[in-house]
């Protein structure tokens, strides 16, 4: 056990080091959130969407959600591809490591970088707006991180398929806007036609995005049934993962 965390530990050093030599890495997962709060948050920030509930506080939880998503669908995806296309992934499982602290790093590195984007967030807001009144914490930050389980299980799964990396930029960049275009975080999904909102309820980032605005400003709701859902399918890509990570490249 004590050789496995010293063995994560190390790893761990070396996955952040590298996200610092990627700038649109450090920019898309951390500036770019705070400059879509500084400039689309600031348009009627403080109109109430509800009694006593504020736009700045649905869209703070909102960047959140896109945070996860961006750094677990899109970044972690195309790094997992990087990996493999130089031969990374391959001496990685001819190596004595355990594949669970590979995938462990991974998630603990998207961690860090989700922790220090939230923090930005809250600062920002809490300097310009003042905090949601209504935010339950201890839920807000857990859920922050079961998102954050879900769109990282999402970059595994994408970035292990048996693709060419350029191929796998282009499914996970798809897969990121649809997800994102329909979540709520873009456009309000009250918008869309009756049949179209009834489909995209179950995105797996709209449900991230409701659960996300609903314990930090208690806007809205999410029920049972769409919790259950996503705690579903992202067993499934856990699963499916297991049986399509590639890890020699082959095709890459």
């Amino acid at each position: 056990m004590t050789s496995l965390v010293r063995s994560l530990r190390a790893l761990v050093g070396v996955e952040l080091r590298l996200f610092l030599r990627e700038p649109t890495a450090m920019f898309f997962s951390i500036a770019f959130p705070l400059i879509l709060l500084l400039f689309v948050g600031s348009i009627g920030a403080t109109d109430e969407v509800a009694p006593g509930i504020r736009f700045i506080d649905t869209y703070m939880a909102s960047m959140v959600a896109v945070t996860a998503a961006n750094v677990g669908i899109m970044g972690l995806s195309i790094h997992v591809a990087e990996n493999r296309s130089r031969g990374a992934l391959k001496r990685y499982r001819l190596s004595p490591l355990h594949p669970a602290v590979f995938f462990g790093a991974q998630f603990i590195t998207a961690a860090v970088t989700v922790t220090v984007s939230l923090l930005g967030l809250i600062v920002v807001t809490l300097v310009l707006y003042g905090l949601s009144s209504t935010a339950n914490w201890p839920a807000f930050l857990a859920s922050a991180l079961g998102v954050l389980v879900v769109t990282v299980a999402w970059g595994v799964l994408l970035g292990g398929l048996r693709l060419p990396m350029r191929s796998v930029q282009v499914v996970s960049a798809a897969v990121f806007f649809v997800m994102f275009f329909s979540s709520g975080a873009a456009l309000p999904r009250q918008s869309f036609p009756d049949w179209l909102q009834a489909i995209v309820q179950w995105n797996p980032l709209a449900i991230a995005n409701d659960l996300l605005v609903f314990t930090y400003s208690g806007y809205g709701e999410v029920d049972a049934a769409r919790l259950f859902a996503l705690t579903l399918s992202t067993v499934v890509v856990v699963i499916a993962t297991t049986l399509t990570f590639d890890w020699e490249g082959r095709s890459s």
